[in-house]
């Protein structure tokens, strides 16, 4: 502990104020159950997990056969700008940039959500595209839905048009998307 400014002591690790992954879970379990009476969706341990970009408790949670069906459970995200999507936790993780061990262990829970839309009418490949996902979870999502690439959400947009030119990776994934539209108009 050390003296701060207003003479009390604090802990020298700031991390030791904040609540555990634990407590943050318990804590929105027991809101997501309040809010569960009111027909809002109530998120799974693992939807908690990608949420916080806890990868390895969500790839343990995955690992565990008893817990695929979370995979399967379509959970509400409150954007900032106060709009709320509904969408599968492999959604969730496409809009953080996750490890593409992550995406690998959400196919094997549940491959089928690689062919869902969110309440947008989006896939995972679009929202991997807005968000700046690697190459790596671009090609996976790829090669799982191959036709994704053709796929318009509700405002009209295939994946490629999701893309931001912001994002660091934006010229590779661009190419990578290219490249996989030409290999499907040779087939």
């Amino acid at each position: 502990y050390r003296a701060n400014p207003l003479g009390t002591s604090q802990p020298d690790d700031v991390s030791l104020l904040l609540p555990s992954l634990s407590e943050r879970m318990n804590l929105r379990l027991e809101e997501g159950e309040a809010r569960s009476n009111s027909n809002e969706t109530q998120n799974t341990l693992l939807a908690l997990a990608i949420i916080d970009e806890q990868w390895n408790h969500a790839i343990a949670r995955l690992q565990n056969k008893t817990s695929h069906k979370e995979a399967h459970q379509e959970h509400a995200h409150l954007h900032q700008n106060g709009d709320s999507v509904v969408w599968l936790p492999l959604h969730e993780a496409c809009s953080r940039n996750p490890p593409k061990n992550l995406i690998h262990h959400l196919c094997m829970a549940y491959a089928e959500g690689f062919f869902k839309k969110d309440s947008r009418g989006r896939l995972p490949i679009h929202i991997a595209c807005e968000s700046g996902c690697s190459v790596d979870v671009i090609k996976y999502l790829l090669n799982v839905n191959p036709d994704s690439v053709n796929v318009k959400d509700n405002a009209g947009q295939m994946p490629k048009e999701c893309l931001r030119q912001q994002h660091r990776n934006f010229a590779s994934v661009l190419r990578v998307i290219e490249e996989h539209e030409i290999s499907l108009k040779q087939e």
